[in-house]
C-alpha cells in the first residue's frame, strides 16, 4: 500500500519550500503515517513531482580554478597547454569486445535449472528465460554485459558470432 495521497504530497511539497531536508520530510511523513518512509522514497516521489532545488544565480559561486603553471627550461613559468581533444568526466568508454549474443531458448520459469542464464524475455505469463550456461552469476556473458553496461550496442565481432551460433544450432 503506498503512503502517497493528496495528504502526503502537500506535506512533501510545503516542507521542501520551506526548505527541509530529504531525511526531515521522510522522518515527519513516518510519524504521520506510521510507516516507516526513507529519504530516498521522498527524493524518488519529490523528482516525480517535478519539485527540483533552484540553481545558485550567482555566477562567483562557480569559479573555476586556474590552470596551474609549469616551469619551462630557463626558469619561467608558463601555463600548462592541454594536448587532445577536451575530455568530459562522463566519457562513455567503448568495451574492446562484446560477447555474442546467444540465440534466447525460451526457457520457462518452471524449468529454469541451477547454472542456466535467467535472463528475461516477455512479459507476465508469456514471460520466458534465455537458459543458456550462466557464467557471470544469474547471466550468461552476453546478458550480464547488457545488464551491466547501460545501452548495449552490438560490435561486428558480436554480431557475427550471433550468426555462427545461430547456423550452428
Amino acid at each position: 500500500m503506498s503512503i502517497w495521497n493528496q495528504e502526503t504530497e502537500r506535506i512533501l511539497s510545503d516542507m521542501f519550500h520551506d526548505g527541509k531536508s530529504g531525511e526531515d520530510i521522510a522522518a515527519r511523513l513516518s510519524e504521520l503515517t506510521g510507516k516507516k518512509v526513507s529519504r530516498n522514497t521522498v527524493i524518488g516521489k519529490r523528482h516525480r513531482m517535478g519539485l527540483v532545488h533552484s540553481v545558485p544565480s550567482d555566477p562567483g559561486k562557480t569559479k573555476r580554478k586556474p590552470r596551474k603553471r609549469t616551469a619551462t627550461p630557463d626558469g619561467a613559468t608558463t601555463k600548462r597547454l592541454r594536448t587532445g581533444p577536451p575530455q568530459s568526466k562522463h566519457v562513455k568508454r567503448r568495451r574492446k569486445r562484446s560477447a555474442p549474443i546467444p540465440e534466447h531458448k525460451g526457457i520457462a520459469f518452471d524449468d529454469l535449472a541451477a547454472g542456466v542464464c535467467r535472463w528475461p524475455e516477455g512479459d507476465g505469463e508469456d514471460m520466458t528465460f534465455c537458459g543458456c550456461k550462466a557464467t557471470h552469476g544469474p547471466y550468461c556473458e552476453a546478458h550480464h554485459r547488457i545488464g551491466h553496461a547501460g545501452t548495449f550496442v552490438p560490435s561486428e565481432d558480436a554480431v557475427e558470432g550471433a550468426e555462427s551460433v545461430r547456423r550452428a544450432a
